[in-house]
């Protein structure tokens, strides 16, 4: 037995890196930068090619709609269909840069990994307060690369 077979594969295969875009423009932005053009049929997930065997390296799909909900369903979807080893949500994250420097002095094309996730919901039923959930969000590994490489 190799050690790809002892891998859990998810319904539809095995990817590496698991792409979630949330508009449009995200998508087809992600599916040209990483040539993801394979369509898996009758599903929303694209790849590079469509593979015989072993593990996709990544795997892009877009959510049904904004906010926390759907994109919740597409990553539960997306972990039971690939299993995969990372999942980054790409986007503008809601931001839109208007002057040259955004907030934190970022720019548009930086790349930018949260050390948490902070989950605001704006109602809940009848409730009108902000509610907060803070969860931990990238990976150790994650986090030191992109600490060096901004060195």
């Amino acid at each position: 037995m190799t050690v790809e077979d002892k891998v859990l594969r998810g319904k539809i295969g095995l990817t590496k890196v698991a792409l979630l875009t949330i508009t449009d423009e995200e998508f087809a932005a992600a599916k040209r930068i990483f040539e993801l053009n394979f369509n898996f049929p009758s599903s929303p997930y694209f790849a590079k090619t469509e593979l015989a065997s072993g593990p996709y390296d990544t795997v892009v799909r877009q959510a049904s709609d904004r906010t926390n909900v759907p994109a919740m369903r597409a990553t539960n979807q997306f972990i039971e269909d690939f299993r995969p080893a990372f999942v980054f949500l790409v986007g503008t994250a809601g931001g839109v840069l208007k002057k040259k420097k955004g907030r934190d002095g970022s720019v548009l094309g930086d790349v930018i990994a949260a050390d948490f996730i902070d989950y605001t919901e704006f109602v809940k039923l009848g409730n009108d307060r902000l509610r907060w959930h803070q969860s931990d969000a990238t990976n150790v590994l994650l986090s030191e690369a992109l600490l060096q490489r901004s060195q």
